[in-house]
């Protein structure tokens, strides 16, 4: 019973951890919007441009390998998991913090902000690598690491749709002149604070013995590193064909996860057409994305109930049904591009699903006019 009880609490802990990491990460969403028009409109960088800058925006994101050998082999103040965690969101309050002084001074130096920005994500990034260590280690033990998984990622749903609706009305409120740029970067580096706070509380770690000193007979020479480096390139071809073979299935997801997210998405010069072109406002804007990551949300509990409610589907029945729902799902983002009187319209029977389209030549009705009116009266620029 004392064992339960034990056990209920460390799960609690945890959880207060993987809850909180990923509802900070989801709502680093409350900038997206905001971002956009400030790339757009403050830095002027054009369609181009903002792509390259969106580009490399979240660069961070994709070293995370780096961060977790980072963590593993270095202890840091005696600690591999506790302090890493602790660093690296309280750097995210700076770096956002850094973000927000340079809008303040009105910098308009892109490559400032690139390099701002990519901090800061880095900072989320070494945080998800250190919490999905912690979630791998504890939850084998606990054997909840699919609870914990399910968990982490609704967290994440339940954040981000708060807060991209929340990004929306942001915006609206910059253009007419209530808030400012810098505002927003500060108030979202604020939930990293919370992120240090939980992982200090309820981070289960001891101490790492301080390593021992080498002695001289131990010491790497020159010649070591140079005949160790040299070895390992001459049997580098070799170790890769045998991981090649041992891991095939493991390379075969991977593949399937660089061409699933390699798609033609033009992401920010999308966005800018649709401002120029659509009289899209950040009130639509926070809509659409709301509306995404409530889908996500929906797909999230889908998949917990079908899973226990037929156990028997494998994973790859799972992957070809993702396929199946994106060869339908994709055309469909193209009807964003399609003039308001284009004949693939009559295949839609709600009208709801024009408003989007038609806010530009405002002949949006049957119930939707004040929807409609609030696009028309949005300028193409920011009224600030």
């Amino acid at each position: 019973m004392r064992a339960d009880r034990q056990a209920t609490a460390e799960i609690r802990r945890l959880k207060w951890i993987f809850g909180t990491t990923y509802t900070v990460q989801g709502s680093s969403a409350l900038s997206d919007i905001p971002t956009l028009y400030f790339v757009k409109f403050v830095l002027e960088l054009g369609d181009a441009g903002g792509q390259l800058f969106q580009s490399l925006k979240s660069a961070g994101w994709l070293v995370k390998p780096l961060w977790g050998f980072i963590s593993d082999r270095y202890p840091l103040f005696g600690y591999r998991r506790k302090s890493w965690f602790i660093l690296m969101a309280l750097l995210g309050v700076v770096f956002w913090l850094l973000n927000a002084l340079c809008a303040y001074f009105q910098i308009r130096i892109p490559i400032v902000y690139l390099i701002g920005f990519n901090l800061a994500f880095s900072t989320y990034a070494f945080v998800d690598v250190v919490t999905d260590a912690l979630m791998v280690e504890h939850g084998r033990r606990l054997r909840r690491v699919g609870s914990f998984i399910n968990f982490q990622w609704t967290m994440l749903a339940l954040s981000n749709a708060a807060t991209t609706a929340l990004s929306g009305w942001l915006q609206e409120q910059i253009l007419d002149g209530n808030f400012a740029y810098w505002m927003i970067f500060l108030a979202t580096g604020l939930p990293p604070l919370m992120t240090a706070i939980v992982g200090y509380l309820n981070i289960p770690e001891r101490p790492q013995p301080s390593p021992r000193r080498l002695s001289r007979n131990s010491r790497l020479s020159w010649t070591r590193i140079r005949h160790g480096v040299g070895d390992t390139l001459h049997s580098a071809p070799s170790r890769l064909r045998s991981f090649g073979r041992e891991n095939r299935l493991l390379m075969l997801l991977v593949l399937f996860i660089v061409l699933w997210n390699f798609s033609p998405s033009i992401g920010y010069i999308e966005r800018s057409y649709l401002i120029d072109e659509r009289s899209f406002t950040p009130a639509i804007f926070g809509t659409v994305f709301t509306l995404q990551a409530i889908t996500f949300l929906l797909s999230i509990l889908t998949y917990r109930y079908v899973q226990r409610r037929w156990p028997w589907i494998q994973w790859y029945h799972y992957l070809y049904g993702m396929i199946a729902i994106m060869v339908v799902a994709f055309p469909l983002s193209f009807y964003f591009y399609l003039d308001p009187d284009h004949p693939w319209w009559s295949l839609f029977v709600f009208e709801l699903l024009r408003v989007g389209t038609r806010c530009r030549s405002g002949t949006a009705t049957s119930g939707f006019g004040s929807f409609s009116a609030s696009c028309l009266a949005s300028p193409q620029s920011p009224r600030s």
